[in-house]
């Protein structure tokens, strides 16, 4: 779907919203389980909560992370059209959470420098196919990190079959994004069956164990197996998916000091 297309889905959808339940509209979507199901928020469980005075959402339509993370502790979104934002504000209300929007650009998201402990892309950033797109959207949300704050990310590997939800790449190409936005992996984790709905997330080190272990499970010629080493080979060859928890790099500047 084109990005004009998208928009003027989103326009219709918040227009029904003034006259119908969110919930019934989402499960009308093709991606209904992903909007609705509450696999959608297991993200959450990655994140330092307990240590985190503001969080922010970059890019978020339906709240399926913004919503639960409201719940928590003070949350403010960015939309990315009028009308996605008029969307989350609508289902912020009927969860009855307390939920701040505005509406902005992910490549200059309208916070200041250092405005949350914690920042996660949402679902608009699933349409940030263009590298140089993704990799703009990365460099602004490093710099609204508060010193010792963690970002999170998450996208399809495109080494795996089937074809994975976008934003996808490679692990080696997820890390050098992240690099070049100053910014280093905290922990790294393979989805299961993928990013939008994980069933499970399995930190890279334990996949590695166990498959690692037990090179009969890759699955894919004897030579194929026999080429899978740890230290995150075998994720990368066979998670569906990735969620990364993200910081700083060593050396690279806090969002109050860029």
């Amino acid at each position: 779907m084109s990005a004009a297309a998208a928009d003027a889905a989103a326009r219709c959808l918040a227009d029904q919203l003034t006259v119908r339940g969110w919930r019934e509209l989402a499960a009308e979507a093709p991606d209904a389980d992903r909007l609705t199901h509450a696999r959608s928020a297991a993200a959450l469980i990655l994140l330092p909560l307990d240590r985190a005075r503001q969080a922010l959402v970059l890019g978020a339509t339906w709240g399926r992370l913004a919503v639960p993370l409201a719940r928590r502790l003070p949350t403010r979104a960015l939309a990315t059209s009028a009308a996605r934002g008029r969307i989350l504000a609508r289902v912020a209300s009927a969860e009855r959470v307390v939920l701040p929007v505005v509406v902005g650009d992910l490549a200059a998201p309208p916070f200041a420098a250092g405005a949350a402990d914690l920042v996660l892309l949402g679902d608009a950033a699933a349409g940030l196919d263009d590298p140089a797109a993704y990799a703009a959207a990365l460099r602004a949300a490093a710099h609204l990190l508060a010193p010792g704050g963690a970002l999170y990310v998450a996208g399809g590997n495109t080494r795996a079959e089937p074809a994975v939800a976008p934003p996808a790449a490679s692990l080696a190409e997820y890390r050098a994004r992240f690099a070049a936005a100053g910014l280093a992996p905290r922990a790294e984790y393979a989805c299961f069956p993928d990013h939008l709905t994980p069933r499970d997330l399995v930190p890279f080190a334990l996949l590695d164990a166990f498959l690692g272990a037990r090179p009969d499970a890759a699955g894919g010629p004897a030579g194929e197996r026999s080429a899978l080493r740890p230290g995150s080979d075998i994720a990368a060859r066979l998670a569906p998916a990735f969620a990364f928890v993200l910081g700083a790099a060593p050396g690279a500047p806090a969002g109050d000091d860029a």
